[in-house]
């Protein structure tokens, strides 16, 4: 027999590797002569008399013409007529029957409970086996299986069942063809034949099987199944692919062979067979492998079962044929062909046999042969005991592992000699010789150390991803399947190999922080040294710091070295001290050239070192490129008084309070395509490069905030597109990651869970770790019990999200005001607007009051930063309360009259000497005439810049537009109003 095993194994390998769509299925229902194959057989006693129980009740063709259906599991059969047998059925009894319409692999079942609704008979049934059934009594069944046995047939396309060559008819064997099918194409058309795996050639077998089983005092006590198959394989391939490593199986043909009744006295046992044919394989495959190898096999693979042991039962003559491989260098294939037999008892597994005669291709390019060729047969037998009996335990048994070297390379005399390699950078290239006394070379292999390998003749060269030592390994092979190795070491030192990144300057004052991070491949970093760009030096490890002792802009270079004498150098520029354009208060929200608006400006925010000032105003008249009437967003720089429109800005009605990171660079906002429009996108805006980044949501955003180094951004949408599994139909907070693009929502519980109600507002720390927001959902912790919006913090390193505590020491947990949370830039301190109770009760003409606490999240301290007190009215509210980033000012909004509610005014607090200014009055003291601060405010890092909205008219001279305008107040002049001092305990910065 002629058995390409080989070639059997490529073809199993490529199926398991296919995609949907390459291999075509057709289903042929090839219907055997006589229709469905049901065989009775005589019992054969084996001097077991059968005795079955009085509780066995066999229903005979009287009684199951009129089974009408059986449930998908077995449990409930409906009569559609009362028999004189189901008359005879009791719980407790076992109920028995052969083929029929609606049964049509027979049943076997326990008898649960009988009911007779509407005329009909519904009996409820359990699983039951034959010891069940049965008292005493044995079975033997033989049966040889041939073409005639098939019920129906299913078959891949391009494989069909005929009959043999020089056979008229199908007889006694099983004769499969394999018509040019196409097992794999890599494009996917079909037209394109140059990438594509086919498979000709036939199988041909013969299979049977012997089971036999012997019941006595109902317990199963002797059973036997016998496989026995011969075979011949002769299969042929066309490889022109390349496919990875894999391990799968591929269903050529699936056999239905009807079913089998025979009788222990009265009660039927009926066998359904099928059998599928496999081909299977599991390794690598490459373009140009080509062998032919034939076994021709006799097996007899099984069990026995006696006196409670089991044993195996095996027998196999074969032989073999092959023609030499010329496998590629590193390839390991195992494949097999396997047609298994499995019988069915009433349709359930019972016992199954596998016979996988395989061929096995072992490559090694630095063994000694480096290939050899391996053919063998595996035989697994097992028994499933759903049906036989409750004291067979289940059993499978591998009976059969044959294997034989059928071939191995053959040596020569090759000599193979290397060059030491030449470095160029990360290439290297080795030049060499290799001859041959006998025979011709046709292949010389590199395996380079790294994983990669490639066949190339003298010189071969190769380029390595990072620094380190290799041992490269060059074999050359002949026609004749000889092999030489040598091997030769090479070390790569790339001529850099160090990433340093530097982040924005945080400037206090005359000093300058620089925070980064510096790291080495393949080397340590032994030094970063700082060129202050003011003549000052020396080496510091991040964060690093200077104090200046003049003002300027000055250029900063850290130069970062390692041990292998590599270094890289970054630079950053910072301003330190500049004097800004104006000292007190001034109008932010003119032109360039002193002009004032002519529209409404409201909505304001400043960088952290108090540069850079971002306002949204109607007016048209600020920069030339803006001459509509929509509101777009501005920046002005203090130090330059340069105004400039950013783009894509443009928006119907006011839109978001904007965010900068620390040094002014960045800016995010909301923005939107379409003026009156759903095209929502959270933007970021390059001022370095003039450089617009945009994030669409297809909903409306809320608090855009970015961290102060311009990494993260954080904001809220109702958006549900954004991340997976947003099922929530709420308003979530999310985090935006500009290095890695990633999208994630940060509004979730510690184990990742989505809230369960609205989360909004957030602000977030210096390095985008932590996110602070409000939220309205009660499953993020379990103290949240007040059924009010409370404070929450998600920790982006840990993913744990914790409730802050604001407790009144009188009321419990404090009501948040919305929109209120302001954290400082390390996220040490938490401020919030809390809305209290009524100062004079139960008046509807005096509204509740709001009092402003911070929570100090190392102490887990919460502490009333201001009431009435501090102030000279008796009570009052405080709104839109804004932490500076160094956590000791806080910028806040109150009314002048608490009573009536008259004109806001914009105040800070410094919380370490608790003195409290007004920033809403001129240079002069004169109070602001009209509400300041109702539209939004802002702080620099060490608060000694607010800038705020105001309708007043009398802060600085020559305002006349009659508009709302941007106001700055720096407090580092004595031009601002001390009102008065804070007389509540605070918590220590």
């Amino acid at each position: 027999m002629k058995l390409s095993r080989l070639m059997v194994l490529c073809l199993s390998f490529v199926i398991a590797s296919m995609v949907v769509g390459l291999i075509i299925q057709s289903s042929v229902e090839a219907e055997a002569t006589g229709g469905t194959n049901d065989v009775y057989l005589p019992v054969v006693v084996n001097s077991l008399d059968p005795i079955i129980p009085d509780t066995t009740v066999v229903l005979t063709e009287d009684t199951t013409q009129y089974l009408v259906s059986v449930s998908g599991d077995g449990s409930e059969f409906i009569f559609d007529q009362m028999t004189p047998e189901l008359n005879e059925l009791n719980p407790g009894d076992v109920m028995v029957g052969s083929v029929s319409a609606a049964a049509p692999y027979g049943f076997l079942r326990q008898v649960t409970g009988i009911a007779t609704p509407g005329g009909q008979v519904v009996v409820t049934t359990e699983a039951a086996t034959l010891e069940d059934a049965i008292q005493q009594g044995a079975i033997r069944l033989s049966r040889q299986l041939t073409p005639a046995d098939i019920d129906t047939i299913t078959l891949t396309d391009g494989v069909s069942l005929m009959a043999r060559p020089n056979v008229a008819n199908l007889d006694d064997r099983f004769f499969f063809e394999l018509n040019n099918v196409v097992l794999f194409d890599e494009d996917g058309d079909l037209g394109t034949t140059y990438d594509q795996l086919k498979a000709n050639g036939s199988l041909d077998f013969a299979p049977g099987f012997d089971f036999n089983f012997a019941i006595e005092n109902w317990a199963l006590e002797d059973l036997e199944f016998l496989f026995n198959i011969e075979e011949t394989v002769d299969l042929e391939f066309q490889v022109d692919v390349e496919l990875a490593s894999v391990e799968r199986s591929y269903e050529i043909a699936r056999l239905h062979l009807g079913t089998i009744v025979v009788f222990v006295g009265p009660v039927p046992i009926v066998f359904l067979l099928e059998m599928p044919v496999y081909l299977r394989a599991d390794g690598d495959l490459s373009i140009g492998i080509t062998t032919s190898v034939g076994q021709t096999a006799n097996v007899v693979a099984g069990l026995q079962y006696t006196d409670g042991n089991w044993n195996p039962v095996t027998d196999l003559t074969n032989d073999f044929s092959f023609e030499p491989p010329t496998p590629t260098v590193g390839i390991n294939l195992k494949g097999y062909i396997d047609p298994p037999l499995t019988l069915l008892l009433y349709g359930v597994a019972g016992p199954f046999a596998s016979v996988k005669p395989y061929l096995e291709l072992k490559t090694d390019a630095v063994a000694v042969p480096w290939w050899e060729l391996h053919a063998g047969l595996e035989a697994t037998v097992g028994v499933e005991v759903e049906v036989l009996g409750h004291s067979l335990g289940e059993h499978t048994e591998a009976v059969i592992g044959y294997d034989v070297l059928l071939a191995q390379a053959e040596t020569d005399n090759i000599t193979l000699t290397l060059e030491p390699p030449q470095v160029n950078g990360l290439t290297a290239m080795v030049s060499g010789t290799v001859t041959t006394t006998s025979g011709t070379i046709t292949q010389l292999n590199w395996q380079w150390g790294d994983g990669n390998s490639d066949d190339q003749w003298f010189p071969a060269s190769h380029a390595y991803a990072i620094s380190g030592t290799y041992v490269i390994t060059a074999t050359a092979f002949d026609d004749l399947g000889g092999s030489a190795v040598q091997t030769t070491t090479v070390t790569i030192v790339p001529t850099n190999t160090i990433s340093l990144i530097l982040h924005a300057p945080e400037v206090v004052s005359q000093t300058v922080v620089v925070s980064g991070s510096v790291t080495a491949t393949n080397s340590t970093i032994t030094q970063l040294n700082w060129q202050w760009g003011d003549g000052s030096s020396g080496d510091q490890w991040f964060p690093a710091s200077h104090t200046y002792a003049i003002s300027g802009t000055y250029v900063i270079t850290a130069t970062a070295f390692d041990n292998l004498g590599n270094s890289v150098i970054q630079t950053t520029t910072v301003d330190v001290g500049l004097s800004l354009i104006g000292d007190g208060i001034m109008r932010v929200s003119v032109a360039s050239n002193g002009t004032e608006a002519n529209d409404d400006s409201k909505i304001v925010s400043i960088s952290g070192n108090g540069r850079y000032v971002a306002f949204y105003s109607r007016a048209n008249n600020l920069t030339p490129d803006d001459s509509d009437s929509y509101i777009d967003l501005f920046i002005q720089d203090q130090q330059t008084g340069i105004i400039e429109h950013v783009p894509e800005s443009k928006l119907y009605s006011w839109g978001a309070v904007p965010d900068f990171s620390f040094d002014g660079r960045y800016i995010v906002f909301i923005g939107n395509d379409t003026i009156g429009g759903s095209d929502w996108k959270v933007c970021i805006y390059d001022q370095q490069i003039s450089g617009l980044e945009c994030i669409y949501l297809g909903d409306y955003s809320y608090s855009p905030k970015i961290s102060s180094d311009g990494r993260f951004i954080t904001f809220d949408t109702g958006a549900d597109n954004l991340v997976p599994n947003d099922n929530n139909n709420h308003d979530d907070v999310f985090v935006y990651d500009r290095e890695t693009g990633e999208i994630s929502r940060v509004s979730v519980t510690s184990n990742g869970d989505e809230g369960n109600g609205y989360s909004r507002f957030p602000d977030i720390s210096y390095d985008g770790r932590y996110i602070a927001f409000t939220s309205s959902a009660e499953n993020f912790s379990e103290e949240d019990i007040d059924g009010e919006a409370d404070v929450f913090l998600h920790d982006q390193q840990t993913g744990q999200t914790i409730l802050i505590p604001f407790l009144s020491p009188v009321s419990g947990l404090l009501k948040i005001f919305q929109g209120s949370v302001s954290i400082s830039e390390d996220a040490r301190f938490i401020v919030v607007s809390v809305e209290n109770s009524r100062p004079v009760p139960n008046d509807p003409n005096i509204p509740t009051i709001r009092e402003l606490y911070i929570h100090d999240t190392q102490t887990n301290v919460t502490s009333s930063l201001l009431s009435s007190s501090s102030h000279d009215e008796p009570f009052g509210s405080f709104y839109t309360p804004i932490i500076s980033g160094d956590g000791n000012y806080i910028s806040y909004v109150r009314y002048r009259d608490p009573i009536v509610h008259g004109t806001l005014d914009v105040f800070v607090l410094n919380r370490v000497t608790g003195v409290i200014q007004r920033a809403s009055a001129s240079s002069d003291g004169i109070l602001g005439n009209q509400d300041s601060g109702y539209n939004g405010l802002g702080i620099s890092y060490n608060g000694q810049s607010v800038v705020f909205e105001s309708l007043a008219d009398n802060l600085v001279s020559n305002d006349s537009n009659g508009k709302g305008d941007i106001f700055i107040n720096q407090f580092s002049t004595e031009n601002t109003m001390e009102i008065g001092s804070n007389n509540i305990s605070v918590s220590s910065p």
